[in-house]
């Protein structure tokens, strides 16, 4: 309960109020983008390629420069930072699996921002 009066004034007349003040964590998107091909398109060598990721608030769009894990098929590939009001670029080095990959972005919250997760599927290209 939150409690909040003032004093009387020659200007203004008292008041209280009583009433319950809640603060809640802004809710946030990761957006990940369509894979930019560095290798694999029916060449030798490791897969890889890179994407553009942001990390936004979602009630105005403004990215935030906080960390977001991410993952391939499910295991832990890499904690990456990302910064304030910028797109991320991040270059990615696929498993020798074949392909579908499943790339997981992950920002586990914090005590300002809620978590939020993105999954986007990228495919060998013929």
């Amino acid at each position: 309960m939150t409690t909040a009066t003032t004093a009387e004034s020659a200007e203004w007349a008292s008041a209280h109020a009583d009433g319950t003040l809640r603060i809640t964590k802004a809710t946030t998107q990761i957006k990940l983008s369509d894979l930019v091909w560095g290798t694999y398109k029916n060449e030798g060598g490791t897969p890889y390629g890179s994407y553009f990721m942001t990390l936004v608030r979602q009630h105005d769009g403004k990215a935030l420069g906080l960390p977001v894990e991410i993952t391939v098929n499910g295991a832990y590939d890499n904690t990456v930072s990302t910064s304030p009001g910028q797109v991320v670029v991040h270059q990615l080095t696929f498993p020798p699996k074949p392909s579908p990959w499943s790339v997981e972005a992950t920002f586990h919250g914090n005590a300002s921002y809620a978590a939020s997760s993105a999954t986007k599927t990228y495919v060998k290209p013929n």
